[in-house]
């Protein structure tokens, strides 16, 4: 429900003046359907990655075992809930929806600073200086998540192309699935 939701959000708070709350979950997108019900005034930051890449990472973390991190054990289940997370996600979602901000990591990578100013006017945040320093402030904290080392490396353009190194992964039939979004997203598949 979404009082006990708010409940285990409020456990966790580290500001008692935030006003934006930051829910970063992408195993959530497979749940689409019933997150829009259960709050449908929430906005949304989609962060596209080319699918070959986000498998693969995915494919490579060491996820403490759990029936969704079971998934990623083979490529192959890698894809499977990928394309299941995108599916469910686009069936109520457009990328023209006024309450999705879709950003590109690889054009976050090369333009901070314009692509971080339009990600914050989209939450009616103000720019501030200390934004720049993410990988500083991460550094402060306890990690959290398998990718909470590389945000305290900063942005690199590298993790967008690591995928060419494992190319034959993604020749498969298994794979046809990930092409497709790939190519849906504007990225080269070989």
């Amino acid at each position: 429900s979404r009082a006990r939701y708010f409940e285990e959000i409020a456990a966790h708070r580290r500001k008692s003046s935030a006003s934006v709350l930051i829910d970063k979950m992408p195993i959530r997108t497979a749940d689409t359907a019933f997150v829009v019900k259960l709050f449908p005034e929430w906005r949304y930051i989609f962060s596209i990655r080319h699918p070959y890449d986000v498998v693969l990472s995915c494919f490579k973390q060491r996820f403490t075992p759990n029936a969704a991190m079971e998934n990623f054990r083979t490529i192959e289940g890698a894809i499977r809930l990928y394309d299941l997370a995108m599916t469910e996600w686009f069936k109520h979602h457009t990328m023209d929806d006024a309450d999705v901000h879709y950003v590109r990591y690889d054009e976050l990578v090369t333009n901070f600073d314009p692509v971080t100013r339009r990600v914050l006017d989209f939450l009616g945040v103000e720019w501030n200086e200390s934004v720049r320093d993410f990988s500083a402030a991460a550094s402060n904290r306890a990690a959290k998540t398998p990718s909470y080392q590389k945000v305290r490396q900063g942005l690199s353009i590298g993790v967008q192309t690591q995928w060419q190194n494992y190319g034959f992964a993604f020749q498969s039939e298994a794979a046809k699935p990930l092409r497709k979004w790939a190519e849906f997203f504007g990225y080269p598949v070989e």
